[in-house]
């Protein structure tokens, strides 16, 4: 049994794997332990697979999967969890923004009995207003709304025991929220200060527009975790409320009716519209999560991945 597996997502980074592979292996090489360095190629256009196709033939210990097109960062990272077997997996990106250098220290915590050890970019060199103020704002909502003490969710250089990931799932965008999936299963998790870089070649494909992934992403999360046994808790919450709204709004109405010479038809477009609305709304929200639970269960019971390698070189 291999000690560490290390799993790193590349996409379009053939200018930094090369580098990235060479203090990797000494870092490694230098806790003494067995280990395996698992490329995945997500669909990358450029020669990121050719580059590490040729590390792969001078060391036996480097492996490269490669997708059949970009699946995103949440299937290239099940697709290395599926296809590595350390008792230890480690994440981190293959732009050079997480140095390995720190990957001993979150093994050295790991060790404390936690089941995950997360990077926590104190010092981030990213840009301010697209990309730090953004990130802030979504750890914080995500510590207050999930109750798990991290600071940085959106960090890939993590560390986590195998008995974890075996029942943790991924889908759509999944990634950045393992630290609260795994926190739900009642697993320790902990966060390490780590040294943060701005990238120094290649070109990101993250942005200001993903904002809106990340929010749908949040309340699809938070749904799993908290009413995935219990819908009707939900779904009878929000019915309630929209109800009490209809209800207050026909009570004033018909106040306005028998008390202030309210005229019915000429508000009845406006009622109708505000109820149609509610009911719009309401449906929208009820179908979105029915549908995102029917996706789930469909990948499970069929035992669907949700990438395809098209290619595998170890």
């Amino acid at each position: 049994m291999i000690e560490i597996s290390v799993v790193i997502p590349v996409y379009n980074e053939q200018d930094n794997v090369t580098t990235l592979y060479s203090l990797l292996s000494e870092t490694l090489v230098k806790q003494g332990v067995s280990y395996e360095i698992v490329f995945v190629d997500d669909g990358s256009n450029d020669n990121t697979f050719k580059q590490i196709k040729s590390i792969c033939v001078v060391d036996q210990k480097v492996k490269v999967i490669k997708l059949s097109r970009n699946f995103g960062q949440s299937a290239a990272l099940a697709a290395g969890f599926d296809n590595s077997c350390g008792k230890i997996v480690a994440t981190l990106d293959g732009d050079l923004q997480h140095h390995p250098k720190d990957i001993p220290c979150l093994l050295e915590k790991l060790k404390e009995g936690y089941g995950m050890v997360s990077g926590w970019r104190r010092k981030r060199k990213d840009n301010f207003l697209f990309r730090r103020l953004p990130s802030l704002i979504a750890n914080k909502i995500i510590r207050f709304m999930f109750n798990v003490n991290l600071h940085d969710f959106g960090t890939t250089l993590r560390v986590c025991k195998r008995e974890v990931l075996n029942d943790l799932e991924l889908f759509g965008e999944l990634h950045r929220f393992i630290p609260v999936l795994i926190s739900w299963q009642g697993v320790k998790v902990a966060e390490v200060a780590i040294e943060s870089a701005s990238r120094k070649s290649g070109k990101s494909s993250y942005g200001i527009s993903r904002t809106l992934r990340v929010i749908l992403d949040l309340v699809t999360v938070k749904f799993l975790c908290s009413y995935i046994t219990r819908p009707l808790y939900f779904f009878g919450a929000v019915g309630m409320m929209f109800f009490s709204i209809g209800f207050l709004v026909a009570g004033l109405v018909a106040i306005g009716y028998y008390f202030f010479d309210l005229q019915i038809n000429e508000n009845l477009g406006n009622l109708i519209f505000s109820l149609m609305m509610i009911m719009l709304g309401f449906q929208l929200i009820a179908i979105g999560l029915s549908m995102e639970i029917s996706a789930r269960i469909y990948h499970h019971t069929g035992k669907r991945k949700i990438y395809r390698i098209e290619k595998e070189y170890s």
